[in-house]
């Protein structure tokens, strides 16, 4: 038994419209910003958008439960988020607190905790 005949421009023309709607918001602001210098507070701003991205991603997973708020002792993601994120809030302030001079915590050294 032969497979059907397919047709796969349409399949073609799918992916090329993805890879330039993933494309387009990387490319446009290096393009446009490239040679541009951005005021310090914009860059503080902007320093905050990974860490914000990563929260939302991950809040649903470590706060509900079928669709329902879940912070119950059983709640596994939740107990280990806290426990991460106390390691890396300890880790970050280590470095900072002038015993250990003034510097930060690598991600290497908050993920060898």
């Amino acid at each position: 038994m032969t497979p059907p005949e397919t047709d796969h421009s349409a399949l073609a023309l799918c992916v090329a419209g993805m890879a330039i709607v993933t494309a387009l918001p990387r490319i446009l602001p290096i393009t446009f910003l490239a040679h541009r210098k951005l005021p310090p507070a914009l860059m503080r701003w902007l320093s905050f958008v990974p860490v914000s991205v990563l929260a939302a991603l991950l809040a649903p997973e470590v706060f509900l439960r079928n669709g329902e708020l879940h912070l119950a002792a059983d709640n596994f993601f939740l107990l280990s988020a806290y426990s991460a994120g106390r390691m890396a809030h300890t880790q970050f302030f280590r470095g900072c607190n002038g015993r250990h001079g003034d510097r930060r915590a690598s991600p290497s050294a908050v993920l060898s905790v």
